[in-house]
């Protein structure tokens, strides 16, 4: 909880000594290995996060948020394959805001498209997978294809159409 408290007020260097020793007592806790993984990675120690997240996905595979930690300290690790293999579940990748920054911070945006892609083609209303992929279209210098990407949206749920509208005039900015 003191780990979490620091890195919450910038205060990294403090919580990487808490949570190494946190850590280090406990090792095989989950919550307690992704404080740690989360100080490390604030503090751009993705090699040190990547080795603390695989022993926590090892210990437990069933969790799914360890696995979710695996993927990402992954991508920032330049195991783009690996991490894609941990997203996929029944044919669709589970990617979250933290992975599209990971995707970012490493300069994988041409990976990531393709799996956003992938989920939109098993469910074409996919809200989460529209907004990260239309907003790496835009990255992308393609932004005429996230505004199709979102206008499709608005007519498949017209409740988001004023939102998505707005969404769509932010490109101009």
């Amino acid at each position: 909880i003191y780990t979490s408290f620091l890195r919450s007020i910038n205060q990294n260097e403090e919580a990487l000594k808490y949570g190494k020793m946190a850590y280090d007592m406990a090792p095989k806790k989950q919550t307690i290995s992704q404080e740690y993984i989360q100080a490390l990675m604030a503090s751009n120690n993705f090699a040190e996060a990547n080795i603390v997240a695989e022993k926590a996905y090892l210990d437990d595979t069933s969790y799914e948020l360890s696995k979710t930690f695996l993927s990402l300290t992954n991508v920032y690790v330049g195991k783009f394959d690996e991490a894609k293999e941990l997203l996929e579940s029944n044919g669709r990748y589970n990617i979250n805001q933290s992975i599209e920054k990971a995707a970012y911070f490493t300069n994988n945006l041409n990976k990531l498209i393709p799996l956003l892609e992938s989920n939109l083609k098993l469910d074409k209303a996919d809200v989460q997978s529209i907004i990260l992929l239309s907003k790496a279209y835009v990255d992308n210098d393609q932004k005429y294809m996230a505004v199709a990407l979102l206008n499709d949206l608005a007519l498949q749920k017209p409740e988001l159409k004023e939102e998505i509208e707005n969404y769509i005039k932010s490109f101009n900015k």
